[in-house]
């Protein structure tokens, strides 16, 4: 019966576990940077929805039409298959209600 117990309450605790690490899952922002790119990057947001998506930032260093995470989420930034390092902070720029409007950083 204690061994009953035991296993009755493992039970209870993954189910637990299992579903706090599903409600803290965040998305992520993938940024493809073009070979060799170094510089100024800035993302203007036309828009906003759930779920992780990839941009393709052009020479320039400013991408275009760009739908953003509804909320501030993990960036990974990307060059030729290998994430690159920035040369500081990102930075989002949100509205007073705190949606995201873009984003901007350097890449080293």
């Amino acid at each position: 019966m204690r061994a009953q117990t035991i296993v009755r309450f493992g039970l209870a605790a993954l189910t637990i576990a299992t579903a706090a690490l599903g409600c803290t899952r965040q998305d992520t922002l993938r940024v493809v940077v073009p070979t060799g790119f170094t510089g100024h990057v800035t993302v203007p947001c036309i828009g906003v929805m759930d779920g992780n998506r990839t941009i393709a930032v052009p020479a320039s260093g400013r991408a275009q039409d760009v739908t953003c995470p509804k909320d501030e989420t993990h960036v990974v930034i990307m060059r030729d298959g290998v994430i690159v390092p920035t040369a500081g902070s990102i930075t989002w720029a949100k509205t007073g209600d705190g949606i995201p409007v873009g984003l901007e950083f350097d890449v080293k």
